[in-house]
């Protein structure tokens, strides 16, 4: 039995169960279960149940394996997903994690004075921590119900909250105090940023099974996400910005299951954080050539080799040429204010990407799978829909996007082209497709129907010229290439990270000040070498831009000038069909959707919509399930990969689940109110119940600062308000607001009459004696989370049967 059948088969154990109360009780269930089947019991026996989310809905059982363990998480209907008080304790136990690491470093420390230090740092996690989970529980009975307005549960909540800001900020400051009293507090919270960067890199992940169950009027769905790191062995964190890889990358399986737990829809995709090691984009100009270059060649390097690998695993007896289809979607959102551009790591990561598709898109050359050298040829599409409304979209981003609309067009013209010989049975069909659809938009891609006009026919390029110049494209960056060839991966890597360090300030030793200055001046004799060149294809690739915006207009104008007569045929053939013909409707009515939204523009500050930022999340559904429909590998990023990309793939799945129940596909700023409502619910569901991306290593829920009020309806339970809070801490508590004096002292005070508090043995275990704090039943069952939390690392404390 593989993964995913052991994956189905619990899942429909789980869900035909609903009396189970606990990880252990539904462990037990399953060993009681299957204890005599053969094919299981590999499966069973390395079965462990994790009980840390119990109370919130959510259970937990863990397969252990290699490389990777398998981490379930069945969550129930009611399961609650808002801020947990656990999130402040991941924090401390982060930094306390990183402070350890340091002191260990120290060479100056005795090993009697290390331990004596690292007592004393366990100390005051053990304090802090117990302050938090007594004084600063967040109940999930009374936040599970908030609404927007719900004074009573944003009054706990902002209490709370306050409260545990004010003892994470002191914890920092007496944190530093005892890792490092000799440098100054700032050096001391680089320097330990610097170790929890490497923690969260070095973390062995597992693959992530989020399963949940979705109710639809009277029909149950089951909505379940594989998550697993692309390379468990080695996952770049997103706070590694300035390394070579491909940070947070993740490739998701969503499989939707009926009622009887029948496979009805399955879905492959990647996610990451954004290609370009973006904290050293602003750091000189070498950091900002090494940055550009590591966009390329993590592009060529990492993504293009696992594309290559998973098709020959698909096809072992694949020959080269292998043909990568390819399609990144970023949601970077650039200022197009010249104000601005010093402090914007967007536009930089935006030219990056751009810059490293057009280097290989459309060309056939050498890459490294595992050892062995293939030959690929690379179709590539790119675009960007960033959704932060208070930026407007540029003219570069604008351009890029006309480029990818004609791709996007073009491909999905090839893919009904190849459906028409099977549709000649059913003649008029057949004919209407032809005429309407593919004659207007047929390959090569620049053909002009007569609906235009003459002047807009003037602006678009036979095909001879734009080939020439794709050709002249190819052989200037074939010359770049051979140019790049002497400085190999080993090489750029080790560049990147001794530029990292002086960027960050760390002492280089001798030998590797001698190793920088040999390797920075063989990189700029390349970039020189390469300068003139990198030129002139930015001319030629600015002339295919300009092709490209002017055929993409006039394609918009033809899309829409037979919008009417095709939205009355799609809806015929949507109620009326064979099952041939609903498969081309669903792809005819994706293509128009995205044509509407793509004419009706981005929503920004500037226009006069009331409501905002809906359709950039529009535009980036319809643009994932036409490429689902091409069966094009499909990778959506932003800058640290987790904020932005989890409010789109929510969406993703919110639109897909109800095109699914309506077995159609969901129009989009047009549709029916009571159908846009429910999928404005499901969104909110999945977002709060969803798997998020806390597999990368990072620990708060993110993302929350990424959507708009208008998503949020007045009878949603989904704490907007309380999230967006707590998910301002994802990027950790070293900027917290310094506490005032008095009450740091009153703090500080306790802190130290609890360390003159003596331990008492107990067993093999040494208990402090603690502050004996009145405690009611939220700040019981905070106590309880703190064991947990305390223990989750440790698998001797994981309940084994």
């Amino acid at each position: 039995m593989n993964n995913q059948d052991f994956i189905a088969l619990i899942v429909e154990d789980f869900y035909e169960n609903p009396q189970i109360k606990t990880s252990d009780e539904f462990l037990a269930l399953l060993k009681d279960k299957y204890q005599d089947n053969r094919a299981l019991k590999p499966f069973l026996d390395k079965l462990i149940a994790d009980a840390k989310e119990d109370k919130y809905g959510t259970f937990t059982i863990i397969l252990e394996q290699e490389p990777a363990n398998l981490e379930f998480k069945f969550k129930k209907p009611s399961a609650y997903g808002g801020p947990k008080t656990e999130q402040y304790l991941d924090r401390i136990d982060l930094k306390v994690q990183a402070a350890i690491a340091y002191v260990n470093q120290q060479k100056k420390l005795s090993k009697a004075d290390k331990e004596k230090k690292i007592a004393e740092i366990m100390r005051l996690k053990e304090y802090f921590k117990n302050k938090i989970n007594s004084e600063c529980y967040l109940d999930p009975k009374m936040l599970k119900h908030l609404k927007n307005n719900g004074e009573k549960a944003k009054a706990h909540f902002d209490k709370q909250h306050a409260l545990a800001k004010k003892y994470l900020s002191v914890f920092m400051d007496v944190l530093v105090e005892k890792t490092e009293p000799d440098l100054k507090p700032k050096q001391v919270k680089e320097l330990l940023y610097q170790h929890e960067r490497i923690i969260m890199s070095d973390l062995k992940r597992p693959i992530r099974v989020n399963a949940r169950a979705i109710t639809l009027g009277t029909t149950r769905y089951y909505h379940i996400d594989t998550v697993k790191p692309v390379n468990p062995q080695r996952t770049v964190s997103s706070a590694k910005k300035d390394e070579a890889g491909v940070a947070n990358w993740l490739q998701t399986s969503t499989i939707v299951l009926d009622q009887k737990y029948h496979v009805i829809d399955q879905r492959e995709t990647y996610r990451s954080a954004s290609i370009v090691p973006h904290e050293i984009l602003k750091k000189g100009r070498l950091s900002k050539a090494l940055a550009m270059d590591t966009a390329r060649r993590n592009l060529v390097e990492h993504i293009i080799p696992a594309l290559a690998e998973k098709l020959l695993h698909q096809d072992a007896q694949a020959k080269d040429p292998l043909v990568i289809n390819y399609e990144m979607l970023t949601l970077l959102s650039p200022v197009h204010k010249m104000l601005d551009i010093a402090l914007d790591p967007d536009l930089g990561q935006f030219e990056a990407i751009r810059k490293a598709f057009q280097h290989y898109e459309g060309r056939t050359f050498d890459i490294n799978v595992n050892g062995k050298i293939r030959q690929v040829t690379f179709n590539g599409i790119y675009h960007n829909y960033g959704v932060n409304i208070a930026r407007k979209i540029g003219y570069a981003t604008k351009r890029t996007n006309q480029k990818a609309y004609n791709e996007i067009i073009e491909r999905s013209v090839n893919v009904l082209n190849a459906m028409l010989p099977d549709l000649e049975k059913d003649k008029p069909f057949h004919d209407f497709i032809k005429n309407m659809i593919i004659k207007p938009l047929t390959s090569p891609p620049f053909t002009v129907s007569d609906e235009l006009t003459d002047s807009e026919k003037k602006q678009l390029i036979d095909l001879k010229k734009y080939n020439s110049i794709l050709r002249q494209k190819g052989g200037i960056y074939d010359q770049m290439d051979a140019n790049s060839a002497s400085f190999t991966k080993e090489e750029h890597r080790q560049l990147l990270s001794l530029n990292a360090k002086k960027n960050d300030k760390i002492p280089l030793t001798k030998d590797e000040i001698e190793q920088f200055k040999k390797l920075t001046s063989k990189f700029n004799k390349i970039k020189e070498k390469n300068l003139k060149l990198n030129r002139k294809a930015g001319g030629l690739e600015t002339k295919i831009r300009e092709i490209h915006a002017a055929t993409a207009k006039a394609r918009q104008k033809n899309f829409m000038a037979k919008a009417q007569s095709i939205e009355k045929y799609i809806v015929v053939i949507e109620k009326n069909g064979t099952e041939e013909q609903k498969e081309i409707a669903a792809h005819l009515r994706a293509l128009l959707e995205f044509n509407k939204l793509i004419v009706a523009g981005v929503d920004v500050l500037y226009g006069s919509q009331d409501d905002k930022n809906t359709r950039n999340y529009e535009i980036q559904c319809y643009i994932e399930r036409l490429n689902k429909l091409c069966g094009w590998d499909f990778h959506l990023t932003c800058k640290s990969g987790k904020d932005r990309t989890n409010a789109a793939i929510e969406k993703q799945h919110a639109k897909a689940l109800i095109s699914m129940h309506e077995q159609r596909v969901v129009q989009g700023q047009d549709e029916e109110k009571d159908l846009k409502k429910l999928e404005r619910e499901l969104f909110l569901k999945g977002y709060e119940q969803g798997p998020g991306n806390d597999i990368c290593g990072d620990n708060m829920k993110p993302g929350a600062q990424q959507i708009s009020h208008s998503d949020f309806t007045s009878e949603s339970s989904f704490a907007l308000y309380a999230t967006k809070k707590v998910s301002s801490l994802q990027k950790g508590i070293d900027k917290l607001p310094e506490v005032e004096d008095e009450e740091k002292e009153i703090i500080v005070r306790e802190y130290t009459k609890f360390t003159q508090t003596p331990q008492v043995k107990i067993g093999a275990h040494r208990v402090s004696v603690l502050h004996q704090y009145p405690q009611s039943q939220g700040e019981v069952e905070g106590r309880q989370a703190s064991k947990t939390m305390d223990t989750r690392s440790d698998p001797k404390s994981k309940n084994r049967h």
